[in-house]
C-alpha cells in the first residue's frame, strides 16, 4: 500500500510491521506501526558445572571460557555454549526450585 510505502521511507529499517484497523462504528481508519528501537547483544544463557578443585587444567579452561565461581554454592557458572565446546554436559548441575 502507498501508505506503507511512506512509513517505510520515514522510519526505514526500524520498521518491523504496519498494521490497518477500521472502527466503522466511527467510520476511523487506524494506522499502527511496530518499531525497533532498541538492539543489543542478548545475555548468553549460563548453567552451572561442577569442577574438582585437583582439575587445574580443566578449571582454566573454564576461566578463559568465560566461567565464574560461585563460592557460595561452589559451582562455575558457564555459558551453555562453552559447556558444550568443553564437553561438560554430563558435569551439569540442575538448577533448583
Amino acid at each position: 500500500m502507498a501508505g506503507t510505502q511512506r512509513l517505510a521511507t520515514r522510519f526505514g529499517a526500524a520498521l518491523v510491521c504496519v498494521r490497518y484497523r477500521e472502527d466503522t462504528s466511527k467510520n476511523l481508519r487506524y494506522t499502527t506501526v511496530e518499531l525497533v528501537v532498541d538492539e543489543r547483544p542478548g545475555k548468553p544463557s549460563t548453567a552451572q558445572v561442577r569442577i574438582g578443585y585437583q582439575e587445574s587444567s580443566l578449571r582454566r579452561q573454564v576461566k578463559e571460557a568465560g566461567g565464574v565461581w560461585d563460592a557460595r554454592q561452589k559451582l562455575w557458572n558457564l555459558p551453555k555454549t562453552a559447556i558444550r565446546r568443553l564437553n561438560l554436559k554430563d558435569r551439569g548441575v540442575p538448577k533448583n526450585g
